[in-house]
Formats: structure tokens, sequence, C-alpha cells
């Protein structure tokens, strides 16, 4: 995710400002002899650092042999835009300590939403994500059901094993719900149980779906946790309101709400 880039209104001001001496000939040098402004000062203003004062102003265009009245306007139209520029900055920090986190994760974003609500300028962000999970793993029910399935046909996982070419270390992962068996593995089992092979494909199918929404709940439950403390770090300049992270296949999309 990129975060977009913002033009500061007062370097816009002060490039200009560069451009009035430029055509008027004038060197920064002079005017700082011309106008008894100190050279730190001029400097500022040249490189956007901060606006000049009305009178300031005033006296460095018609220094310039410029018209005054339209860089009053431009002044006060920059001080506007200045002023709502700094509101959104603490927004835009937001934005940027989240970036830094999703990069870590580019290619392998899950899928869930995440609401991150910040309630004081300077207090960490409260996360609300997925709830954790309890109890056993689609993987492991998977497992169990296997398990009951060899106890009925009364084999043994070592005899399966056996009959299956499958290794008795590879079997007891599958029985413990370590991971779930490919499908022609699966088959050779179930067949060796005298079961129907349809039934526990769908079935393995169903578990194999459940663990990817399992993992996805997982990664959005660590990744809030990383957006939280990258934000507690920036706790003192985020505004009030509510960040809102929706991803789906792998893109991101953002919302702030500032209260």
């Amino acid at each position: 995710m990129s975060v977009p880039e913002t033009t500061d209104p007062r370097v816009t001001f002060g490039r200009e400002l560069k451009e009035l001496l430029g055509s008027a000939r004038i060197t920064p040098g002079q005017l700082v002899e011309k106008t008894g402004i100190s050279r730190a000062t001029i400097g500022r203003y040249l490189r956007g650092n901060t606006l000049p004062s009305v009178d300031r102003l005033e006296l460095i265009v018609r220094t310039c042999g410029g018209e005054v009245e339209p860089w009053m306007e431009r002044l006060e139209a920059v001080s506007r835009l200045d002023s709502a520029t700094k509101a959104y900055t603490p927004a835009y920090e937001m934005v940027r300590a989240v970036s830094t986190v999703f990069a870590a994760h580019q290619g392998v974003l899950p899928c869930g939403t995440i609401e991150v609500k910040v309630r004081q300028p300077a207090t960490a962000a409260f996360i609300l994500a997925s709830e954790p999970e309890v109890g056993l793993s689609p993987k492991e029910v998977f497992g169990k059901d296997l398990s009951g399935l060899l106890e009925e046909a009364e084999r043994t996982p070592k005899g399966v094993a056996r009959k299956t070419g499958l290794t008795y270390r590879q079997l007891r992962a599958y029985l413990l719900g370590r991971e779930l068996p490919p499908e022609i593995t699966l088959e050779r089992i179930v067949r060796e149980c005298g079961a129907e092979a349809g039934e526990w494909k769908a079935r393995r199918q169903e578990a194999l779906d459940q663990q990817d929404a399992a993992d996805a709940r997982r990664s959005l439950s660590k990744l809030a946790l990383e957006v939280g403390t990258a934000l507690a770090k920036r706790s003192e300049a985020l505004p009030r309101g509510i960040i809102l992270l929706e991803i789906e296949k792998n893109a991101l999309g953002l919302r702030i709400e500032l209260s």
C-alpha cells in the first residue's frame, strides 16, 4: 500500500517567492540588505519552513517591484490551506504507521477487517479484530474423525500405514490433526478402512476451507497487534477518530474518520 504524498502549501509559496526574486534579479543576500530581514528568516521563507507576516511579505514584494495585492491574496489562501494541512497531518502519520506494517506482509494479507479506535490523542489505539479461536482447529477435528474411522474399521495406525505405503509418522500427523492428508493419500486410507472416499474428500475440503479461514483470522489478529504497536509509538500525534482497514484479496482499503 502506498501513502499519498502531500504538497506543503508553504513550500509552494516559498518556491514562488524564489521566482519573484529571480524575476527581479535580486539574490537572497541582496534582499537581506534591502529589507533588513535576517538571512536565516529569509531562508525559512524561501524553503517553505514558515510563511512571512503580512508586513514582511509587503516589504519583500515592494523591494522586488511586484504587485502587493495579489501576493496578499495568495498569502491568505496559502495560510488557510496550511491550517487545513496541519489538521490532517496526524491522519497521514497514522496511515504511514499502518503502511509500514502492511509492507512487511505484502503478498500474504489475510482477508478481514481491522478497526482502530483512537479515543484520545495521547493514548494508544484500541484494536478490534477477530475473536481468538477456542477449541480444536479444523485440522484437529478432521484428524479426530479419521482416528474414529480407523477404530470403527478395527484398523491400527501401524497396519494402515503399512498397507497404504505411508510411514507411521506421516499417518500420525494426519490423525493428530497436524496436517491434512492429500486427496490421493486420504483415498487410500479411507478405502483401506472400507469407507466411501467421496464423502471423506468432501469433508477434507470443508476442513481445508475452515482451516484457511481460521489461519486468516489468526493472521488478522497478529496484524492487528502489529498495527496497534506501530500506532502506539506515534500516540501523541494521533487524532481522535477511527481508522478502518478492509482487506480483501490481498488489497487494502483504508478509511479514516476523524472526530
